[in-house]
């Protein structure tokens, strides 16, 4: 008797540990889903219904959208003009489409690359792994000169198996990072169902 005595509390304390810590993770989660809901309020959805993805752009962005039955779909998502002396405007293009059969993803991103840098216009700035709405990334970061200027660009491949993906955000090298938090907003908001 004395140690159901003494095992009925230890049971009603694991009851009650267990159950507030089922109610944190649920407090952590709303949370979480309400600061997102907050961060995505001056956003618009982009939902394809084809090619069963979506994605959130700033609500005073321009959207564009190309279809092409060979490459998939090519979406642009253009910043606003900063005034009459701007002359590039930052923008976001995003191509899903199918993947060649003989292509191998890892191989396609490091030929990329290694491309890339063999262009002497061109400066890699950052070449990582990384996993975007649960499938496998790469991200790069490189600048580039041209006659018209310097430019920044940063890109992300997507690999879901049946579907590739490229997120790339471009802007003048000195413009660069004034519209890379709502990028990387974009680029987190973008799911394939």
């Amino acid at each position: 008797m004395k140690k159901l005595k003494i095992f009925i509390p230890i049971l009603l304390l694991a009851v009650l540990i267990l159950t507030g810590f089922s109610c944190g993770e649920e407090s952590k989660r709303k949370k979480d889903e309400d600061e997102e809901k907050d961060e995505l309020e001056d956003y618009t959805l982009y939902k394809n219904e084809e090619w069963d993805f979506e994605i959130y752009y700033p609500e005073d962005w321009e959207k564009e959208i190309v279809f092409d039955e060979i490459e998939g779909i090519q979406a642009y998502f253009t910043s606003p003009e900063q005034g009459p002396a701007d002359d590039f405007q930052e923008s976001v293009f995003l191509m899903v489409g199918e993947p060649d059969p003989y292509t191998d993803f890892d191989e396609y991103a490091t030929d990329t690359v290694a491309m890339m840098e063999a262009d002497e216009a061109t400066e890699m700035i950052k070449f990582s792994k990384e996993t975007i709405s649960g499938y496998p990334a790469y991200k790069l970061v490189y600048a580039q000169s041209s006659d018209w200027g310097e430019y920044q660009s940063l890109e992300h491949f997507l690999n879901t198996g049946d579907t590739w993906a490229l997120i790339s955000y471009t802007a003048k090298k000195d413009q660069y990072s004034e519209f890379l938090d709502e990028v990387e907003i974009m680029v987190d908001s973008f799911e394939i169902k």
